[in-house]
């Protein structure tokens, strides 16, 4: 551990630096908190007898089960429709991921995405919860493409967009190394470049689409309570990213308070300590900032950006506020 004593430095130091993390996905039990849970012994129908759509808390995917009656009105209650709905969550993200700032003021994110090998799929899908930011320069990995409207999307509730695998869409199969997501596999870095400064965003990872085990045509209660049980929380693997996220007008006082909202998201998420000294820290140089008071020059003594997110709030903290030289790291 080393003081450094200059904002050059630390900005060399840090914001070049690379890092690579992967987060746990929630469980599916609190993810689908609202679905009721498939019991092994089949009774989960009879004790709600108004859903048609449960959950499978070893697999994490969905059990559609319905009376084969529902809508024909014969009063027959005898036989059920019963199948699996396989979520496209079946994926473990690891994200590397590089900043930098070149000669014109704008940031230059640079990720290099790997899928772990206990993942069941490939990954086909990433998407951000954000519009695409304004006047980027966007660089790909070659079969791979930037999506910003597509019925697919509309699962996120608000402005998304992402990158997709063209695999995903088009077969492949003559292509010898279509860039795809295997599990173990890494794909070239993904570069997003942009006069934004940077914050943290809400990302998604999907491996394909949802697979349905019966192709029957579904009632249309059935059909709505499996639409609002893939929702964009669970049918993928979130993942919080450091990425453009406050237009270059944004004040330093604006950016100041969205930052502790963002300090907030991961700590809800378990991604901070709130009892860690290094995070009191920045939320109070944030509170003096977010007030217009001077900047903090230095961490107390002993106060380090230890865990991975803490270090990567550091990058974050460095690239909006300059003047915060005396960081440790």
């Amino acid at each position: 551990m080393h003081s450094l004593g200059t904002v050059g430095v630390i900005t060399a130091a840090i914001i070049a630096q690379a890092m690579a993390y992967g987060q746990d996905r929630p469980p599916a039990s609190i993810v689908l908190s609202d679905v009721p849970i498939w019991t092994i012994d089949g009774t989960a129908p009879a004790r709600f007898p108004d859903n048609f759509v449960f959950l499978d808390v070893d697999s994490a995917d969905l059990i559609v089960s319905y009376p084969l009656s529902l809508g024909s009105r014969t009063g027959n209650t005898e036989g059920r429709n019963t199948f699996r709905v396989i979520l496209p969550a079946h994926v473990r993200p690891h994200v590397a991921m590089r900043l930098r700032q070149d000669h014109r003021g704008r940031f230059e994110f640079g990720y290099t995405l790997s899928n772990g090998s206990s993942a069941q799929s490939p990954i086909t899908r990433w998407l951000w919860q954000r519009s695409r930011p304004a006047d980027s320069e966007i660089r790909l990995p070659e079969y791979w493409r930037t999506i910003e409207e597509e019925p697919a999307l509309e699962q996120c509730g608000t402005s998304c967009f992402g990158f997709d695998w063209l695999g995903h869409a088009d077969p492949l199969e003559s292509i010898q190394d279509p860039s795809e997501l295997d599990p173990g596999v890494s794909i070239p870095e993904i570069r997003v470049i942009s006069a934004e400064y940077p914050g943290f965003l809400r990302t998604y990872f999907q491996g394909g689409h949802p697979i349905r085990e019966n192709s029957a045509q579904l009632p249309s209660v059935v059909e709505e309570q499996l639409r609002d049980a893939q929702s964009i929380d669970r049918s993928t693997w979130p993942v919080i990213i450091v990425g453009p996220r406050f237009p270059s007008n944004t004040s330093p006082t604006a950016r100041a308070m969205e930052l502790k909202n963002d300090m907030r998201m991961l700590e809800d998420s378990n991604l901070l300590d709130t009892a860690s000294p290094f995070v009191s820290e920045v939320l109070h140089f944030l509170d003096r900032r977010a007030t217009g008071n001077s900047c903090l020059s230095v961490l107390r003594n002993g106060v380090h950006a230890e865990t991975s997110f803490e270090k990567q709030l550091l990058r974050v903290i460095t690239s909006n506020f300059a003047c915060v030289a005396g960081y440790r790291r």
